[in-house]
């Protein structure tokens, strides 16, 4: 398989797709940057272990992400060692109670939309020190 260290998937439509598990994580620790402005997942309801591994990964800028449909995200994050922003700012909750932070570094700066998605995040990961909601940027 092809090590990417840059990759561009902005704008794709996955209007069809249901499961993006272990999507980016075969990439490992080569991939350093990821463009996912405009990636679209309206269908989306796995993404478990989507960017596991990827430990060279310093942002991910997940805002266009829809997670409504979402179950499972378990791991999502794992092993990504080297993440020091994270917006996840769209995220919807609502339907997945597993963790996807495993790993990640408790300073990072996770961009939420309110003070229920921030405490979700704490409910998983009570060490995080640095959890912005969008209305404190």
């Amino acid at each position: 398989m092809q090590k990417y260290k840059k990759l561009n998937v902005s704008g794709w439509t996955n209007d069809k797709i249901t499961d993006m598990s272990n999507m980016f994580s075969p990439m490992g620790s080569s991939l350093e940057k990821i463009n996912l402005t405009g990636f679209k997942t309206p269908n989306v309801t796995n993404m478990s272990i989507m960017f596991s591994g990827c430990s060279s990964l310093e942002e991910l800028n997940l805002s266009s992400f829809d997670t409504s449909k979402v179950t499972n995200i378990s791991a999502m994050f794992q092993n990504c060692s080297s993440l020091t922003n994270l917006d996840i700012r769209q995220f919807d909750f609502t339907n997945v109670t597993t963790n996807m932070f495993n790993n990640v570094p408790k300073a990072t700066l996770i961009t939420v939309k309110d003070q229920t998605a921030k405490d979700w995040v704490l409910a998983r990961r009570s060490d995080f020190t640095n959890i912005k909601m969008v209305s404190e940027l």
